[in-house]
């Protein structure tokens, strides 16, 4: 018999159905083909304490790092040359406590910042923003609701999707004012004996949408796990999983603070993913947390999807990183690496990820 807590018991046993396909430290060996890269450094490495997460925007890099004084960078995508610095810390206009995620704006020269500490998205003209190096929000969005949000993108529909710790459907919604709506899509993942909460964390996940919004990539951070969505929440496609590895995981707590602990044999799946029309890239680690300590979050290969969930091949980097953003016509890869200092690495794509002949 099982010791403990019922839940406890039965997260166990779900965690013990899929160990036996997480016995080495990384998942790296591919059925399909493996493309190697070799990047090289881009743009200036002093500017960087621990960056975690990069867009392409307008022929621009953006870079989020909440450990520097600056926390968002903007980099010339061209000639890697420091456009912009800013984001200082606090709570007023144009400051940040918690910058989490970075959001496509409708503009070509705009990008959403969301702050998950003060729960705000705010507007940045990668031009008009800045008057003599000072930096003014051209908008902020106040969200309502409590739910805890990780990862928005806009769609189609002009709604702002999320995902976090939900206590009901898959992805929060908001329409442009940051009014809560109805959530979106049906959560279906692990045992629903289990509480929602600690099965939204244990399922936590990370969007993308493609250039036009009317497709949304819903990436699993412990899991290989990659599923695509309609605006409507409905899904459409599930990837061919590489490794079909889920989260392991106990409930602990009490009453309405239960929550997913991970266990020696949970493993990180997808640390970031990016979208052009017609592929999906995602960011994969496949290492577990015993093994690689605070490494494991960090990945050496790239699953490229198409929009239907067929694996069109993987890319193998040549140094670990935490994220990844790549350019519309799918030529080039940047990635954000620790080690052996944070930087920007560019990589050039191979000819399969092309969206034009």
């Amino acid at each position: 018999m099982c010791p403990g807590a019922a839940t406890l018991c039965l997260s166990l046993t779900l965690a013990a159905t899929h160990v036996q396909a997480q016995d080495v430290a990384v998942l790296e060996r591919y059925r399909e083909p493996v493309t190697r890269l070799r990047g090289e450094p881009f743009g200036d490495a002093d500017h960087y304490a621990s960056p975690t997460r990069i867009a392409w925007v307008n022929q621009r890099l953006v870079i989020l790092d909440r450990k520097s004084d600056r926390m968002i960078t903007i980099l010339d995508e061209r000639t890697g040359r420091t456009v912009q610095r800013f984001g200082r810390r606090g709570s007023g206009p144009g400051e940040f406590r918690a910058p989490w995620d970075l959001a496509p704006a409708t503009s070509s020269n705009a990008v959403w910042i969301f702050d998950t500490s003060l729960r705000r998205m705010t507007l940045v003209d990668l031009d008009a923003s800045f008057d003599n190096g000072t930096f003014t929000p051209l908008r902020m969005i106040q969200l309502s609701g409590g739910t805890e949000i990780n990862s928005v993108r806009w769609t189609a529909d002009g709604a702002l999707l999320g995902t976090g710790t939900l206590r009901r459907g898959l992805f929060a919604a908001f329409d442009t004012g940051g009014r809560e709506l109805p959530a979106r899509g049906e959560f279906t993942y692990g045992d629903r004996r289990l509480p929602i909460t600690a099965l939204q964390e244990a399922y936590s996940s990370r969007l993308a949408t493609d250039p036009r919004r009317e497709r949304v990539a819903l990436a699993m951070d412990y899991a290989d796990r990659l599923e695509f969505f309609a605006p409507s929440g409905k899904r459409v496609a599930t990837n061919q999983r590489p490794f079909g590895f889920e989260p392991t995981y106990v409930v602990v707590g009490k009453g309405d603070y239960r929550h997913a602990a991970f266990t020696g044999d949970s493993r990180e799946g997808y640390r970031g993913v990016d979208a052009t029309s017609t592929l999906v890239f995602a960011l994969f680690s496949g290492r577990r947390p015993r093994d690689f300590k605070n490494d494991a979050m960090f990945g050496r290969h790239v699953h490229v999807y198409s929009w239907a969930g067929v694996l069109r091949g993987v890319l193998e980097l040549d140094a670990a990183a935490i994220d990844m953003a790549v350019d519309p016509q799918a030529r080039m890869l940047y990635t954000l690496v620790h080690d052996p200092e944070p930087r920007v690495v560019r990589y050039r794509l191979p000819a399969f990820t092309r969206d034009t002949p």
